[in-house]
């Protein structure tokens, strides 16, 4: 073979291998969602090596102050990503919990939002493929909010098949919107929004949760409605209040459960918290409550004077460790809905002077940082018009050359 056949075959064989690895194609469906129905991203020709981030935000109503809980369930991972990294990120609340669990393995943070109800967390770790039982968010509202934003983003160096799809179940929008952007190579090849079916049109509020007041000689009332009227009334008559022996602590049941309050050493606390009060714990152990419970803690002036509400939270130790509990401060007093008996303390997250060296490992607790999102930026149309050039050109090339040789 000559030497010019020799090069018009590597030609050829130049093309045949560079096209198909530019022709990325990612696609979504369904174009709406339901809660607790499967959202499939299909991705193919994504090659080996290609930094690859995909980002996953829901924004959903909600009412100031409540409770907000939402998480992506039987996340499908098809492919790994290596030297990744895993961001979370939270608008409009007052505290937030982040936590991913695979294979009954579970990793979580959590931690109050900065002034302006933000909260972010990003940590450096390799992205393995599988099926991730759950990643969700659990918090509670700021209470100006009424739409709360998450965010959650995984980015590294793609490892795994060619052709994939990444399949997951969200659960906790009824009415709102989910957005997913995908980015391959710092080119942004999906950013789609999908839409709930009612459109952000929405369900009527529940019923308001009654809000208790502790610290006081009565039982506490329903919220919205004066203790006077009948009705607060009889509502009150029915809460049964355990008390602590110092007065701080305070449990309302709706059924008599014959409870106590017992306060106890704390151990075990978490680098970067600190217990203000209690530890206390709630006897029998073992009791799982089929109503609603408030577990209180009256704030004395001297914890609002010197303490800022945000670092404050009520956590729950289960013998193993301890965990934050989503808490609300109404009138004096810091309060939080638990499902079963244990021991629950008043914590804070600590907060260094300027001029203090923060320490290097300050557990899940620390205040975590502001995570960085991958530019947005405009993906090539395709890479096939680029190479097609190329090779025309290459073949001009050599045609003239062989030209010129005759």
């Amino acid at each position: 073979m000559r030497n010019s056949e020799i090069i018009f075959v590597l030609l050829i064989a130049f093309v045949y291998c560079v096209v198909p690895c530019s022709a990325v194609t990612i696609e979504v469906t369904p174009d709406t969602i339901t809660d607790n129905a499967q959202i499939i991203v299909v991705i193919q020709d994504l090659g080996d090596g290609a930094e690859f981030s995909l980002m996953i935000e829901g924004e959903f109503a909600t009412r100031g102050g409540d409770d907000f809980s939402f998480s992506v369930n039987e996340f499908e991972m098809p492919f790994s990503l290596n030297a990744g990294v895993v961001s979370a990120y939270t608008e409009n609340t007052y505290i937030t919990g982040f936590s991913a669990n695979k294979n009954g393995q579970t990793i979580s943070i959590a931690g109050p939002s900065d002034e302006h109800g933000m909260f972010s967390f990003s940590d450096s770790q390799n992205v393995s493929a599988g099926t991730y039982e759950s990643i969700s968010f659990e918090g509670t509202a700021l209470e100006t909010a009424d739409t709360i934003t998450t965010r959650f983003q995984i980015e590294g160096i793609k490892q795994g098949p060619t052709d994939a799809q990444i399949s997951f179940t969200p659960q906790g929008i009824m009415s709102g919107t989910l957005g997913i952007s995908i980015v391959v190579d710092g080119s942004n090849y999906l950013d789609k929004v999908l839409y709930t079916e009612s459109e952000g049109g929405g369900e009527e509020d529940p019923d308001p949760v009654p809000e208790y007041t502790p610290g006081g000689s009565s039982a506490p009332s329903s919220g919205g409605t004066s203790s006077s009227e009948p009705a607060a009334q009889n509502e009150a008559d029915s809460m049964h209040i355990t008390r602590s022996d110092d007065g701080k602590a305070v449990v309302v049941s709706e059924e008599e459960q014959n409870l106590r309050l017992q306060k106890i050493d704390p151990e075990h606390v978490p680098e970067g918290w600190e217990c203000l009060e209690g530890p206390y714990a709630l006897i029998p152990e073992a009791i799982t409550f089929d109503e609603q419970v408030v577990f209180s803690l009256n704030l004395s002036e001297e914890i609002r004077r010197d303490f800022a509400s945000s670092t404050l939270f009520i956590a729950a130790y289960d013998g193993d460790k301890w965990s934050i509990l989503p808490s609300q401060i109404e009138t004096g007093a810091i309060q939080a809905h638990i499902g079963e008996s244990g021991t629950f303390a008043l914590m804070r997250f600590q907060q260094n002077d300027p001029a203090e060296v923060p320490p290097e490992n300050a557990g899940t607790a620390s205040a975590p940082q502001q995570a960085t999102l991958p530019p947005q930026t405009t993906p090539p149309a395709s890479g096939v018009p680029l190479v097609v050039s190329l090779f025309t050109a290459m073949c001009g090339c050599f045609m003239m050359v062989k030209y010129r040789r005759k």
